[in-house]
């Protein structure tokens, strides 16, 4: 186990009158080498590993990752931060103990650039993903908002190649 829950200083802010509070815990232990194993199972983390810290979604949060320290957004209250706190943790520890099954990521994922995505859309704006243009589906792919196959023209045969294209991008 890498992170004892035993010895955890649970803090919780609320940064603006009417926001969610935002938890952050204090952490023994060093978790500089199990960041780039997190980098390795996650759907486009902000690793730096320079800093070090990474930063992700785990379960609809974001979750912040530092040496010692992870930090939680987007609770309700004080007692839900324990909660979700508690999950990452768990989660973090039963990913240290199968590191040995995760070949460990140490380079940053880069978010592919707008034109990248944007030349393999259609560019007709029919707004069947639900959006207004494709500029803004091609954002909304990057930040992982949208998917793929949330443009039925890329859903189609004729258009198959593209949507490889966009999947070699790191887009899914």
């Amino acid at each position: 186990m890498l992170i004892d829950e035993d010895s955890l200083q649970v803090t919780c802010t609320q940064p603006h009158p009417g926001e969610d509070w935002e938890a952050s815990a204090c952490i023994e232990a060093d978790l500089t080498p199990v960041m780039p194993y997190i980098n390795a199972v996650t759907r486009k983390p902000e690793y730096h590993p320079d800093m070090p810290a990474i930063i992700w979604r785990h379960e609809g949060r974001r979750v912040a990752v530092r040496p010692h320290e992870i930090a939680v957004d987007d609770v309700p209250d004080n007692e839900a931060a324990g909660v979700e706190i508690g999950r990452v943790i768990e989660w973090i520890n039963d990913l240290w103990e199968r590191r040995e099954e995760v070949t460990p990521k140490y380079e940053p994922w880069m978010y592919p650039p707008l034109m990248s995505v944007l030349k393999q859309l259609p560019m007709n704006n029919c707004r069947e993903c639900e959006l207004p243009t494709c500029t803004a589906f091609a954002a909304a792919l990057i930040n992982g908002e949208k998917k793929i196959e949330d443009c039925p023209a890329l859903c189609s045969e004729e258009r198959r190649s593209n949507a490889d294209m966009l999947r070699d991008l790191g887009i899914s």
